[in-house]
């Protein structure tokens, strides 16, 4: 197993900020205020990683895709769309109602947003800040930090139509309910990459997580479920909670915190390849109503090669661990104001010669997580390939 990565990279600092630094950390060697840990616990035998494979199978089913998206890039378009200043959306049958009022919604937004002057990129941070702002959100996406809300949203129907948009975080788009707030903080992202993503606490650092978009989109989720899935268990013997798998717990804890709306989302932020040229609205209008084959429906297809990248199993493997392992302690901290998860592995280190520690742990339920996204990954890509009527 590999342990997770600390960050090296140290700025200069002010006393003000050693001293709230070490205080943060009396605070969490200390215990103070934190809540004992809950150790899973399990009722199957010790299960190895079944990522690797898991990832060969999906690079293998990618193969088979690729001649298809291929030909298709080639082909006819599915639908003639407006340009620039010639679109505005209509409802196309079969698509969705509620993706109709929040796509009208958006467009009353954006517009308004031109006309204060907010390029492309900030309007992307102004739609993802409806549903995602604050402290935390500045450190996965610092290059947005600046970013308000346009002064023309502050009141009138446009304030409403914000209120609205808030409401249709989860939409129902051709039968596939999709969390499109994810959507949008993986655009944010990808507008202002940061390339490892260091998580620190107070200065404090901790881990990396392999990009700000990893950690905005599918990584961000995986942690919720590594870490719930530790909580999820109760008070159970450690060492057989730390080697085995419960696979009903994390199938249960997974659909809740990285349901299918979300992981949706979070694919789409990878699919959907914004053309800059024209607006915000008018990409996500024309990559939601694309046919069968297109846009949405090539998802997680574009989701898997993004993550796998032309890389070797071991080596996409060895990443997810990390990311996910990190990420579950940027959830603790984030989310649950669970210190004492980042002390437990901090004071643990690593694997145990014996006996296993918490980091053994974390890390075994990382990757039991991972195992559990490539599954349904695999699911997904099996449906895909059998709608386009191809054949392994």
């Amino acid at each position: 197993m590999r342990r997770f990565r600390r960050s090296t990279a140290f700025r200069g600092v002010s006393q003000s900020e050693r001293r709230n630094a070490d205080l943060f950390l009396a605070e969490l060697l200390s215990g103070a205020g934190v809540p004992p840990t809950a150790f899973p616990a399990s009722e199957e035998e010790e299960v190895p990683a079944r990522s690797p494979a898991l990832l060969a199978a999906i690079s293998t089913k990618l193969q088979t895709l690729d001649r298809h998206v291929r030909r298709r890039q080639k082909g006819p378009a599915g639908r003639e769309s407006s340009s620039g200043e010639d679109f505005v959306p209509t409802s196309v049958p079969g698509v969705g109602v509620e993706f109709d009022r929040l796509i009208s919604n958006l467009f009353d937004l954006e517009n308004a947003a031109i006309n204060d002057g907010y390029s492309f990129e900030q309007r992307v941070s102004a739609f993802r800040k409806i549903y995602h702002k604050g402290p935390g959100w500045d450190i996965v996406i610092p290059g947005a930090k600046a970013v308000t809300s346009p002064p023309s949203w502050n009141k009138g129907a446009l304030a409403q139509a914000v209120k609205d948009v808030l409401a249709l975080k989860i939409v129902d788009i051709q039968g596939k309910p999709t969390t499109v707030s994810h959507l949008f903080t993986g655009m944010d992202a990808d507008n202002y990459p940061v390339k490892p993503l260091d998580l620190r606490f107070s200065i404090i650092p901790v881990a990396k997580i392999s990009s700000n978009k990893a950690q905005a989109t599918y990584a961000g989720d995986l942690g919720s479920v590594c870490y719930e899935y530790q909580q999820a268990r109760g008070k159970v013997p450690f060492a057989k909670a730390a080697r085995n798998l419960d696979s009903a717990v994390m199938k249960a804890v997974f659909t809740t915190h990285a349901s299918d709306a979300d992981m949706g989302g979070n694919a789409d932020a990878y699919s959907l390849v914004p053309d800059k040229s024209v607006t915000v609205v008018q990409n996500l209008f024309e990559y939601y109503t694309a046919p069968p084959g297109a846009g949405m429906h090539l998802r997680w297809y574009h989701l898997m090669r993004a993550i796998i990248g032309g890389r070797s199993g071991s080596a996409v493997s060895t990443e997810l661990k990390d990311d996910v392992f990190s990420a579950a302690e940027a959830y603790a901290v984030g989310s649950k104001s669970d210190k004492g998860y980042v002390l437990n592995i901090l004071t643990s280190r690593g694997p145990g010669i014996i006996n296993p520690t918490f980091w053994d742990l974390a890390m075994n339920s990382a990757t039991w997580t991972i195992d559990e996204f490539l599954d349904r990954a695999q699911v997904q890509l099996d449906a895909l390939q059998k709608s386009l009527g191809l054949t392994p």
